[in-house]
C-alpha cells in the first residue's frame, strides 16, 4: 500500500472505489473495533481476486481512524497488527 492523501468525502470515496474496483468478488469482514480516545483500530479480513492479475489474496488487514469532533481526519492502513496498534496508541 502507498501513502497517499484524500481529502473530503468525495477523495475519500474515490479512493475506496478505486480500492474495491480493482478486484473480484471482493469481500471485507469487520473482525474487532479498538477505540483508543481520538484513534479507533478496525481489523478485518479481505478476501478477493485482483482483475487484472487474478491472483487470490485472502488476509488481514488494520486500518487506523483519527477523529477530530466526531469527524475522521485520517486513515492509515496496516497489514502489520503491530504497526497498527503502535499508530493507534493502543498498548500490546
Amino acid at each position: 500500500m502507498d501513502a497517499r492523501s484524500f481529502v473530503h468525502r468525495e477523495g475519500v470515496g474515490r479512493s475506496l472505489g478505486t480500492w474495491v474496483g480493482a478486484w473480484d468478488d471482493y469481500e471485507f469482514e469487520l473482525r474487532e473495533l479498538i477505540d483508543s480516545g481520538d484513534r479507533v483500530l478496525a481489523a478485518g479480513w479481505q478476501r478477493g481476486r485482483g482483475k487484472g492479475s487474478g491472483v487470490e489474496v485472502s488476509e488481514e488487514i488494520f486500518s487506523v481512524w483519527t477523529l477530530r469532533a466526531r469527524k475522521v481526519i485520517r486513515q492509515r492502513m496496516f497489514r502489520d497488527r503491530r504497526q497498527a496498534l503502535e499508530a493507534a496508541g493502543v498498548p500490546e
